[in-house]
């Protein structure tokens, strides 16, 4: 008998913290406190791209939950938390790195830097607690 309990963080309040914390980023970034921005994009855009490729291996490694042979219970948890939350990183992590690419090989507006902003900060900060998010469930026992 399985006596686990599933993770029970909502995909909506993944999405809602990641959308406050991306709105705080732009208003901190837009009223001069981040100043250099362009220098601190290659290293969150690598981060970005790790956890892409992560996600996706463990997506195709697990996802299908055939080739895992361990207990029923872990298997049934681990795969119920890559399918609720890999397609939400691997789609908000894609987002990130076109919105970096875009910036990073750009000069635009003003107006145009802040929407970018707000859609790169709000894409990254749904993936990184998706993905904190993920592990915690998959590694619980």
């Amino acid at each position: 008998m399985c006596r686990r309990k599933e993770c029970c963080v909502s995909i909506v309040l993944l999405l809602f913290i990641g959308l406050v914390l991306g709105v705080a980023n732009v208003l901190i970034w837009y009223f001069g406190n981040i100043l250099y921005v362009r220098e601190m994009l290659p290293f969150a855009l690598a981060f970005a791209i790790v956890l892409f490729i992560t996600t996706s291996i463990l997506r195709v490694k697990y996802g299908l939950c055939e080739s895992i042979v361990a207990e029923k219970c872990h298997t049934l948890f681990s795969c119920n938390s890559l399918r609720k939350y890999s397609p939400v990183i691997l789609i908000t992590a894609a987002i990130f790195i076109i919105f970096s690419m875009v910036v990073l090989a750009t000069y635009l507006s003003l107006t145009m830097r802040v929407i970018l902003a707000f859609t790169g900060a709000v894409s990254f900060w749904i993936m990184l607690p998706s993905f904190i998010t993920m592990v915690l469930c998959v590694s619980r026992k």
